[in-house]
């Protein structure tokens, strides 16, 4: 009896111990499968091959958002545009997920224009992981692990980010850095002026674009304006409102003559009238530089001093006066009100005459750039009007 006793108990003893031994062993077995991924980041396009290990069965894929992630039947994912979806694999009861994060990178800029010897920044906006960079030509641009191009010689170069299998690039012109100006004096550069203009003077077909901008706001005291009121009723807001315009125009001369009404080309010193040679003098240039041009020919810059127009009635006193912007008289009997009182005041600050020759010696373009300003007043209307203009004129031909 004790025998026996004995051998149930070694048998009880073997299967609990067989039982401590095969649980584990069987929990481990199914706590192994698992995806190899439960997040991962994708760019638009880009695909990932999600997998099962643990298991022999084949998972049924799905994604929450089939707009922003596809899955194929064997776990391949594609990103397809910005946003995040989950991707499921799906074993008997069980599943198992994957976040999954599509991201939309754009470069800052495609396409620059620079000067060598400068520095700029890209930036592959879109993403936080790591962009490497490159360049097409370490002779022109060189690029920082963060981006930064810094130019070195004139050419055309491409500046890569690479990020995830797919590129992003920008062509970058790089142009020569331009030759340091030289100051003239002011003699000379009057003398070389007045002769590209004596001679522009004699050419056939110039082009002339302008460019006008023009703000006037009025100061009327309460007094008038309750009388204007009174008088012009809603008209009297064209007149409260001032004046805000802008125009351009281009137009071209015919035998080197201007046609009838562009009284804009007869700027005394600048452009004269046709019976008058041009007559910049010296001592109204308040600076003078040139630069030479790739071509061979060189760019002139002429700076010219303040000048300031006052009207006393009968016509404009100017200040040079050989260099004035007004070389016309106003009279009160032009408006057909000689008694109305009118106090008139226009001043030019930083005037520039710019004048490009060709290596032939040849004027082939003068840009001249007034900013004026200008006040007036009408004693008898009680109203002033205070402003600013500012002309563009580009001769071309």
């Amino acid at each position: 009896m004790q025998s026996i006793t004995k051998r149930l108990l070694a048998l009880i003893s073997a299967v609990i111990l067989m039982t401590t031994l095969l649980i584990p062993a069987f929990q481990a077995s199914a706590a192994s499968v698992k995806l190899n991924k439960t997040k991962i980041v994708l760019v638009v396009g880009q695909t990932y091959k999600l997998k099962v290990s643990g298991t022999k069965k084949t998972p049924q894929w799905s994604s929450s958002n089939k707009k922003i992630v596809s899955v194929t039947k064997k776990g391949v994912v594609k990103g397809l545009k910005k946003g995040t979806a989950t991707i499921t694999a799906k074993i008997g009861k069980k599943t198992y997920k994957c976040k999954v994060t599509v991201e939309a990178p754009k470069l800052s800029s495609t396409k620059k224009t620079v000067t060598a010897g400068t520095s700029f920044a890209l930036k592959l906006n879109g993403t936080k992981r790591t962009v490497k960079w490159y360049t097409s030509n370490k002779k022109i641009a060189t690029v920082s692990s963060k981006g930064v191009v810094k130019t070195l010689k004139a050419g055309s170069v491409k500046i890569t980010a690479k990020l995830a299998g797919k590129s992003y690039v920008c062509r970058v012109t790089v142009k020569a850095k331009p030759a340091a100006p030289v100051v003239i004096e002011k003699a000379k550069a009057a003398a070389q002026y007045n002769a590209l203009i004596n001679n522009l003077k004699k050419e056939k077909n110039i082009t002339v674009y302008r460019e006008e901008k023009l703000v006037m706001k009025p100061q009327i005291s309460k007094a008038m304006l309750e009388l204007l009121k009174a008088i012009m009723g809603n008209d009297v807001k064209e007149l409260t409102e001032g004046i805000n315009e802008q125009s351009k125009a281009t137009r071209r001369f015919t035998d080197g003559k201007a046609p009838a009404g562009d009284q804009y080309i007869t700027l005394n010193a600048y452009i004269p009238p046709e019976n008058r040679a041009a007559a910049l003098q010296s001592k109204y240039i308040k600076s003078a530089k040139t630069v030479k041009n790739a071509d061979g020919g060189y760019t002139m810059t002429v700076a010219l001093i303040s000048e300031t127009s006052k009207y006393d009635g009968k016509k404009f006193s100017a200040t040079p006066a050989n260099n004035s912007i007004c070389d016309s008289s106003l009279g009160t009997a032009d408006f057909g009100m000689e008694d109305m009182q009118m106090d008139i005041t226009l001043a030019l600050t930083g005037t520039t005459v710019q004048a490009t020759v060709g290596a032939n010696g040849k004027l082939s373009k003068l840009q001249i750039n007034m900013p004026l300003k200008m006040s007036a007043s009408f004693g008898l209307f009680d109203i002033a009007f205070i402003g600013t203009a500012t002309e563009l004129l580009t001769f071309t031909y």
